[in-house]
């Protein structure tokens, strides 16, 4: 561990030391066997708040003894990985950070610019609500509420807010906590203010609609009601007077019968449903008439525009009427009064329109109030946001760290960073050094990683980043396992093609990709949807694959089912015409000339040939087989990278052999005699059956048939590979088990080897240990009578703590710095606890695993060599369904029977269709089959030989990063 503070050279017990960052001074307290355990205990997380603005004491100063010091011990530095790389993440380092009070802001606001530490929950066992800053994080995330809301009533106003690119949020000005109390009471008025103004502006809408649905009802009554009288006859009833106006013959009979009215405004929607209950409600003994609003009508409750109708019912009998209000207030109708005598009704008409005129008028001066209050808030309302977010998310990261006693109130933060941002994490001591006061610097502890996990954090661009994402999607790779991202783009474009292999199709699915490519910094900028967001972020890999779909696609001959060499002249093949079946067609077939090929990919004799299919079945079958092997191998060998790097060399023997042998002594050999069948020329002779000599060297073991053999020597070959095999199963099964035994019985008389030169000595299995060390190491794991306390070094540093201890106990009567100094020590001694060794697995554990482990694999060689042959059967797919779209779709454009005349109109059409199937089905959904059955390929074949992905990701306490993100989600306008 790395402590970046230094002591004057020599003084005595007595003296005061100024505490000072440094660079390289090392100091190491990691380890059990050289630290000093404090019998003081100390409380780093006190319930009492401290603020994390405050002034610089320029006098401060730690007083503490040398003695404590004396003896230090370097520890090797890793070199692994410090500098950036593709293949493995990122190398970190644990730091834990001591932050004074006076700078624990500006601190902190300066990591979240700088975007290099992944903070570490220390206080994880604490429920939010017992977290020290949770009230201050209540306050600021009110206050970013009221900035959420002022977002969404601007956006319904439809004005524009200034807009701030997440690169700029360094350069905003810095609050101060005066600052943030003004913005804070400036934020809640201008919201009172706001809220105000939204509800007068709504209650006057209101009205106006509710005035505007009244002055319809007056206009459209006098046509919803006859204006022709019927003869006045005293036996007249009731009945005959609905009958009456129903047929539009009765407007004075209301008067005479006291048929009543009932009328109101309800939505066009509705009209329809409102009239068919009125009508099973009441049998038909009402008269309902409905007119359409020429006006549109804003809806509070669903925010969208409707239209509504005016409806007019005519019933007589006042209990009817009371059913009819009911009916209409269990929809939330409105219903209006309307005037019996025409002259009332048009005076009262005039006085509806003056008082609609009036809320107009009121309404626009209210409306441009508002509008001008919006307009200001969104001006600011951008960097608002973004200094509230700063200071949110400082105190989610300050609820993670815990207090410090030895630093008056100041905050221990653990972290972890990468080893190329050391520099910038010295740099913001120095900047806080230089800016603000040398004496109130955070102290920054460089601490040893013991049993914990680091964050994986794999360095991309935009190119790898689709490819990651891919490889992410599976699992997040282990700290520093290698990435299988960087063989993904290579590997994963590759097999793609090679089930998508024609050039049409891959030069539209390449021109596609680079469209995207050269808009990515308009479409960066805007928000998209979830289907083209995917698209855009994988542009690269749509990109990658059209390129190699054209590169497969010539060597298939193969562009949009048609072959690039359209005469046989250009074939190695001679045909010779023969008689067919009837006398009048002849059979052309084709003759092999010895000793030539054609020059690049399939030759085009095989193109129109009756047999191509079973030429090009077999041809892509066998490449399957030898491409997935390959890739699996590939996928093996990539083990023996990752024991070396995390020197577990001893699984090397236990499992990467036998693995190895295991995989290529059955299907390894079965790709040598594809080779071999392909470079033997069968003329004259039948071609042996691949499959069934595989099947025979398993069931007939020594045995060859005569139509089976292909060279010299075959059986006695078969044999010893079918032995490795059998050999591999048990090598695979036994070996590792019995090597955790001997490692954890190291006195047992079958643990003998492990003290062989070989693996004493050896760099490559002893990793660098020698005899007495190792029987130590194994002794301080496993042997219970090891006790550390025997260490010499561990002895002496016991020895110098007792004494000072003893030094400080009669100076109790010391001033304040001794005191503070007492404190920090005992504090840094607590706080540097080495954690505890993971404990060891049962071995009864380790077996089942590797019983487990040994049955995948062996399985996994058939299941997973017969799961390429989805390159095969996809490929075939694709060339037969685009034969299929040219054949019975294109070609139809020039038919014999078409006029010359209409050749142009019909060869358009048919392309046009012919062209948007290919998009559509070739390029598409061809394209996504092809996609997803790559991705199985990568995630299971592939991934599944070597990946672990049970890592988490490396995320940075980054404004920007937070920033962006919350943007994406809606929280900041576009």
């Amino acid at each position: 561990m790395k402590c970046f503070f230094s002591l004057a050279s020599t003084y005595t017990d007595e003296d005061e030391v100024e505490l000072l960052p440094l660079v390289d001074s090392t100091f190491s307290t990691s380890s059990r066997s050289n630290t000093i355990y404090s019998q003081t205990s100390t409380n780093t997380n006190d319930s009492t708040q401290t603020p994390i603005y405050g002034h610089v004491n320029t006098n401060r100063k730690f007083r503490f003894s040398r003695k404590n010091h004396k003896r230090r011990r370097s520890f090797k530095k890793n070199n692994k990985n410090e500098e950036v790389s593709l293949l493995r993440s990122s190398a970190m380092k644990l730091v834990q950070i001591y932050i004074p009070t006076e700078v624990i802001h500006y601190t902190l606001q300066r990591f979240g610019e700088t975007s290099i530490l992944h903070v570490i929950d220390l206080n994880e066992g604490l429920n939010a609500i017992n977290r020290p800053y949770i009230h201050d994080l209540k306050r600021y995330n009110k206050i970013n509420d009221i900035l959420l809301y002022f977002r969404g009533v601007i956006s319904e106003n439809n004005i524009p807010i200034s807009t701030l690119k997440p690169q700029h949020l360094k350069y905003l000005s810095s609050y101060t906590q005066h600052d943030i109390d003004e913005l804070e009471q400036k934020l809640t008025s201008l919201r009172s203010r706001v809220e105000y103004l939204c509800k007068s502006k709504e209650e006057l809408e209101q009205q106006e609609i509710k005035l505007t649905e009244e002055r319809w009802v007056y206009e459209k009554f006098d046509s919803l009601l006859s204006t022709v009288n019927i003869e006045s006859d005293d036996n007249v009833d009731e009945s005959t007077a609905l009958m009456a106006m129903e047929e539009g013959r009765g407007k004075d009979v209301t008067d005479k019968f006291k048929i009543s009215n009932i009328s109101g405004v309800i939505s066009k929607r509705l009209a329809e449903v409102f009239e068919r209950i009125l009508w099973r409600t009441f049998y038909g003994n009402v008269i309902v008439n409905i007119a359409d609003i020429d006006e549109l009508f804003y809806n509070f409750e669903t925010k969208e525009y409707e239209k509504r109708c005016v409806f007019s019912i005519f019933a007589h009998g006042v209990e009817m009427c009371k059913k009819i209000r009911k009916l209409a207030d269990s929809l939330d109708l409105p219903l209006y009064d309307v005037e019996s005598n025409l002259e009332l009704r048009k005076q009262h008409l005039e006085n509806l329109k003056t008082r609609i005129s009036d809320i107009n008028t009121v309404l626009l001066a209210s409306q441009k109030t508002l509008y001008n209050q919006l307009n200001s808030i969104a001006s600011s309302l951008e960097e608002w946001y973004a200094v509230i977010m700063k200071e949110r998310h400082i105190y989610i990261i300050l609820n993670k760290c815990k207090k410090s006693q030895y630093l008056k109130g100041g905050i221990m933060l653990r972290a972890w960073v990468t080893f190329y941002d050391m520099e910038v994490l010295q740099e913001i001591v120095e900047d806080i050094r230089t800016n603000i006061d040398r004496n109130t610097v955070p102290i920054i502890n460089e601490l040893e990683i013991d049993g914990e996990e680091p964050p994986t954090r794999q360095e991309t661009n935009k190119f790898t980043e689709g490819f990651q994402n891919l490889v992410d999607a599976y699992g997040i790779a282990k700290y520093q396992e290698i990435n299988p991202g960087i063989f993904t783009i290579i590997t994963f474009p590759f097999l793609f093609s090679v089930m998508f292999g024609d050039s049409g199709h891959g030069v539209l699915m390449s021109i596609f990709g680079l469209v995207l490519i050269l808009m990515e910094n308009k479409l960066s900028q805007k928000k998209l949807n979830d289907i083209i967001d995917i698209l855009f972020t994988g542009r690269y890999i749509i990109f990658m694959m059209g390129i190699f779909s054209i590169f497969t696609g010539i060597i298939y001959n193969d562009c949009f089912s048609k072959s690039f060499v359209f005469q046989f002249k250009n074939t190695v093949y001679k045909f010779v015409d023969k008689p067919g079946v009837d006398s009048i067609y002849t059979v052309a077939k084709g003759f092999k000339e010895q000793g030539k090929a054609f020059l690049f990919g399939l030759d085009p004799g095989w193109v129109d040939a009756t047999n191509s299919i079973v030429f090009i079945n077999s041809l892509k079958m066998k490449m399957s087989v030898i491409f997935g092997i390959i890739h699996m191998t590939f996928g093996v060998c990539i083990n023996v990278f990752n024991d070396i790097f995390f020197n577990n060399r001893i699984n090397i023997f236990c499992e990467f052999i036998p693995e190895f042998i295991l995989l290529n002594s059955i299907f390894g050999y079965l790709c040598l005699l594809i080779i071999k069948k392909w470079l033997t020329d069968w003329t004259g002779a039948v071609a042996p059956s691949l499959l069934n000599i595989i099947i025979d060297m398993v069931l007939h073991p020594g045995q060859v048939k005569e139509d089976e053999h292909m060279y010299f020597g075959q059986s006695f070959v078969q044999v010893i590979l079918l032995l490795l095999f059998v050999i591999c199963m048990f090598w695979l099964l036994l070996a590792k088990p019995y090597v955790v035994f001997a490692e954890r019985n190291p006195h047992s008389k079958y643990a003998k080897w492990r003290y062989l030169p070989i693996f004493t000595t050896s760099k490559f299995f002893g990793c660098d240990i020698h005899g007495e060390e190792t029987e130590r190491l194994i002794g301080q794991q496993y042997n219970d009578d090891y006790d550390p306390i025997e260490n010499e070094e561990e002895q002496e540093l016991i020895s110098d703590y007792e004494h000072n201890r003893n030094e400080n106990d009669e100076t109790n009567d010391d001033n304040e710095n001794t005191e503070a100094s007492s404190s920090m020590n005992s504090a840094i001694v607590e706080e540097f606890l080495p954690r505890r060794q993971k404990e060891e697995r049962p071995f009864a554990d380790i077996v089942v695993d590797q019983i487990i482990h040994t049955i995948e694999f062996t399985l996994n060689c058939i299941s997973n060599t017969a799961s390429y042959l989805r390159l095969w059967a996809l490929s075939l797919a694709h060339a037969q369904l685009s034969a299929i779209l040219y054949d019975k779709i294109f070609t139809m454009g020039f038919m014999d029977s078409i006029p010359k005349t209409l050749l142009p109109f019909t060869i358009f059409i048919f392309f046009a269709v012919w062209f948007f199937l290919t998009v559509a089905i070739m390029c598409a959904m061809e394209g996504m089959s092809a996609f997803l059955h790559t991705l199985r390929l990568h995630w299971v074949e592939f991934n599944g030989k070597f990946y672990k992905g049970t890592g988490y990701k490396f995320e940075p306490f980054s404004f920007e990063q937070i920033y962006m993100e919350e943007k994406k989600g809606n929280y900041v306008d576009k």
